[in-house]
């Protein structure tokens, strides 16, 4: 009995291996459903490829309606090449916001892009720059 119930641990292991939760659509997917990152070859993306495909098309709709590139990035100010401009967007509206130079950018992004992470590295920062 005991050597059936591991034979039948094993297979349920062996099974459920090969799939990941999908980022975005939480569904539980094969691994061939994710694209190998460049990167990386042995890392997938944490998005499947259909939810890929749908931000990729979400993100070339928001580049066609958006305003040309400026100068300086809309963010800091910084002047920037024009290769180096990265177009944000509010990921919940799917809204341009504007084009970014790269650490403005990345830093939104990391900070977790709310208003309110924000504010709150800012409190951060005044309690130990403002005494």
């Amino acid at each position: 009995m005991q050597l059936n119930l591991f034979e039948l641990q094993k297979s349920y292991k062996d099974n459920t291996e090969d799939l990941h939760e999908c980022r975005t659509c939480k569904e539980l997917l094969p691994v061939t459903s994710y694209q190998v990152r460049s990167d990386r070859s042995n890392y997938r993306a944490k998005d499947c490829l259909k939810c890929t495909a749908k931000e990729t098309k979400i993100k070339e709709d928001i580049r066609r309606n958006a305003p040309p590139r400026p100068d300086k990035c809309d963010c800091c100010g910084k002047e920037m090449k024009y290769e180096n401009f990265y177009l944000d967007h509010c990921h919940d509206t799917k809204v341009f916001r504007g084009w970014l130079c790269n650490t403005c950018n990345s830093g939104i992004g990391i900070l977790g892009d709310t208003v309110e992470s924000l504010e709150t590295a800012l409190m951060y920062l005044r309690k130990h720059y403002d005494n």
